[in-house]
C-alpha cells in the first residue's frame, strides 16, 4: 500500500471532517470511503453505458435487417418509443439508489426531469 499526504482547503477538511465524524471514521479512512464509492458508482455507470450502446448497436441491426414495407416507418417509431420508454424507466428506477441516481442522470439529462408520475 502506498502512503499519499496532500493539502485540502479549509472548506473541504471541515466537510471531510463532519462527514468522518458521525460514522467514527479517522480522516483517511473517510478518504478511502468516499473514494471506493466514488470508483463503483463510475463501475456503475461504465456498465449502464455499455450496456446502452449494446442495445442500441442491437437495434440498429433490427432496423437494417428488416424489410422495406410500408410499415418500417411504424415499428421504426415503435422500436424508439420503446426505447424512450425503457430509458424513462431507467431513469426512475436508478433514482431510488443514490449509487446509480447521478450516473443514470447524467447518461439520460432528457429524462431526468419527466421524475414526477401520479399514483392512483
Amino acid at each position: 500500500m502506498r502512503h499519499v499526504s496532500f493539502r485540502l482547503p479549509e472548506y473541504l477538511y471541515q466537510e471531510l471532517r463532519y462527514f468522518a465524524e458521525p460514522k467514527c471514521m479517522a480522516l483517511s479512512e473517510s478518504v478511502r470511503f468516499i473514494i471506493s464509492e466514488y470508483l463503483k458508482n463510475k463501475q456503475d455507470s461504465d456498465n449502464v453505458i455499455f450496456r446502452i450502446k449494446t442495445l442500441e448497436k442491437k437495434i440498429d441491426a433490427l432496423k437494417s435487417n428488416s424489410s422495406s414495407d410500408s410499415n418500417e416507418e411504424v415499428k421504426d417509431s415503435k422500436i424508439l418509443f420503446d426505447l424512450d420508454q425503457i430509458k424513462r424507466a431507467l431513469v426512475i428506477l436508478g433514482s431510488n439508489s443514490s449509487r446509480t441516481k447521478v450516473p443514470l442522470i447524467n447518461l439520460f439529462p432528457e429524462h431526468s426531469h419527466n421524475q414526477s408520475f401520479s399514483r392512483k
